[in-house]
C-alpha cells in the first residue's frame, strides 16, 4: 500500500490484551511507507497481546474516537461526553461519572461542538471555567443513527459495549447502557 492523494488521511491503531489503547491520526504526509514497511513495522511493534493496524479515516465501519472528561469548577463537577465525527467532536455534558453510567442511565444535556484537540486535553479551560482531565477514553462504532438516537458499541477504559444516546427534547439527552446486550 503506498498512499497518494492529498486527502488520504490514516489511524494506526493500538490494541493491547483486546483492549483499545490508543489511535493516532496520521496525514499522508506522514505516512510514507509502503505495505512492505508497514509489515515491518507490525512485526518489530507487535507483542504478545498487542496489535497494531492501518485505517483509512474516510473508512465508514473505521472506529471513531471519544472521550470523557471530567470537568471542575469550584465544587461544581460534570462530565462531557465527546464523540469523534468528522473534524469535530459532538459533547453533551453528563450529571454522573462513566463507572455509574455502566449500570444506570445518565441524563445529557447536548453543549457546543468541541475541536479534536480535547480528546487529549487535561488541564486548565480558558477564561477561568475550571480544569479538566481524561475519565474514559477509546473508540466507539455507530449503527442507526437518526437525528434522536445513536445507538453506539464503546470500547473504552471504563464504558464497553453497547449504549443508545436518545434525544428527549431540543438539548436533553439520555445515554442509557444497554445491559440485556451486555449480559449475553
Amino acid at each position: 500500500m503506498t498512499c497518494t492523494g492529498h486527502e488520504s488521511r490514516f489511524i494506526l491503531i493500538a490494541i493491547e490484551n483486546s483492549r483499545f489503547v490508543r489511535g493516532k491520526l496520521l496525514t499522508n504526509k506522514q505516512l510514507q511507507f509502503s505495505t512492505r514497511a508497514f509489515t515491518t513495522l507490525k512485526g518489530i511493534c507487535s507483542g504478545k497481546n498487542r496489535l497494531f493496524c492501518l485505517m483509512n479515516s474516510h473508512d465508514k465501519d473505521m472506529p471513531k474516537r471519544f472521550v470523557i472528561q471530567e470537568h471542575r469548577r469550584g465544587d461544581d463537577v460534570h462530565w462531557d461526553l465527546m464523540l469523534e465525527v468528522d473534524e469535530i467532536l459532538l459533547t453533551w455534558r453528563l450529571k454522573m461519572p462513566p463507572a455509574q453510567i455502566t449500570v444506570h442511565p445518565a441524563e445529557a444535556t447536548r453543549i457546543s461542538d468541541h475541536p479534536l484537540r480535547f480528546l487529549t486535553y487535561q488541564g486548565p479551560v480558558q477564561n477561568g471555567a475550571g480544569r479538566v482531565g481524561i475519565a474514559d477514553s477509546g473508540v466507539y462504532h455507530s449503527a442507526n443513527e437518526t437525528a434522536d438516537r445513536i445507538d453506539l458499541n464503546l470500547a473504552g477504559r471504563v464504558l464497553n459495549g453497547p449504549f443508545v444516546l436518545e434525544r428527549a427534547d431540543k438539548t436533553r439527552w439520555r445515554l442509557t447502557p444497554m445491559r440485556d446486550q451486555i449480559e449475553r
